[in-house]
């Protein structure tokens, strides 16, 4: 009887033993290459957001400092003027002052009768009111371009601080993908994409034709955020179409979300060689080429590259041009 009881609570101590073993061993077990790559994948487009939003906030940042500078040179001109306006009125001013009741006299005996004195003083009264209303004029359009400025410095600032806290954003996300990549690299599952552009490259006539052309020859180009080439130099996802239509005469900015809102949109039945193909939210652009597939900048660690057009969720389709 003893001895089944020894039995019985060896094998319970047993089942415990393993019941507690096994949970502490599946959490500290190695996530599978599938597991790796979906979070590499959902970094990867957590990365690309702040990337493009990033490009945005720079082509802003542009475009403010060019207006901070329009605006300096117009308020040293206002300045000028109100400077010129005020001296016109004081000279009018100390004229009236030293023409006094003697220097009217004078030029009442000069004028030769009293209509012609009355014709001089009403001129010059006139005078006196019209630059009078023009410094008002100067001061309170200075004053408006002023205030103008004033927001337009604000907004400098609010942009220079998100530009920072994206580019901080954009390193805590790169130091996760490095460690995701090196757990993929030690499960022996590497995917950067091809290292050169294909020999063979299908001919497209007119600026979308060039478009293409021109993507075709930068597959195998690293993904480098924030890049619109050269090849040396690498793109991320807009610098790469902007670069493409820019060779076929198109401007475009950098940026994805831009890019969608600066063209016409189309459906997809609509969709032709060289027309744009937006995803996630407008986070991730690529050029169709045909036959359902485009050519694209996916992420870092890879190449631009030629996929499948279903590569992720799909915004919408537009026609640069």
């Amino acid at each position: 009887m003893r001895s089944k009881r020894r039995l019985l609570r060896t094998a319970l101590l047993a089942t415990l033993a393993v019941a507690v073993v096994a949970p502490g061993s599946a959490t500290y077990a190695s996530p599978s290459a599938g597991t790796l790559q979906q979070q590499i994948d959902a970094a990867n487009n957590n990365l690309e957001k702040v990337v493009e939003q990033y490009n945005k906030i720079t082509i802003q940042l542009q475009q403010s400092h060019t207006s901070q500078a329009t605006m300096q040179t117009q308020l040293q001109t206002q300045q000028a003027a109100v400077d010129s306006a005020a001296a016109d009125v004081g000279q009018l001013a100390a004229a009236a002052y030293m023409g006094g009741p003697m220097n009217s006299l004078n030029a009442l005996l000069k004028a030769g009768s009293p209509s012609a004195f009355i014709d001089q003083l009403t001129r010059l009264d006139q005078a006196a009111r019209a630059r009078s209303k023009n410094l008002s004029a100067f001061r309170q359009a200075r004053a408006k371009l002023q205030a103008d400025k004033s927001k337009l410095d604000a907004d400098v600032a609010a942009q220079q601080a998100q530009q920072v806290q994206l580019a901080a954003q954009k390193t805590q996300i790169n130091s996760q993908l490095d460690h995701l990549n090196s757990l993929m690299a030690q499960a022996g599952v590497k995917n950067t994409g091809p290292t050169a552009p294909p020999r063979n490259v299908p001919y497209y006539p007119g600026q979308a034709g060039i478009a293409v052309k021109f993507a075709y020859s930068q597959i195998g180009a690293e993904y480098h955020w924030g890049q619109a080439g050269p090849y040396s130099t690498g793109y991320d996802c807009s610098g790469l179409t902007m670069a493409a239509w820019a060779k076929a005469g198109v401007s475009l900015p950098h940026n994805a979300a831009m890019q969608y809102n600066s063209m016409p949109h189309i459906s997809r039945s609509q969709l032709k060689v060289g027309d744009l193909v937006f995803y996630n939210s407008l986070g991730h652009v690529a050029i169709y080429i045909g036959n359902n597939q485009v050519i694209h900048a996916p992420h870092t660690g890879t190449t631009v590259q030629i996929a499948g057009i279903n590569i992720d969720p799909i915004t919408g389709y537009g026609r640069p041009g």
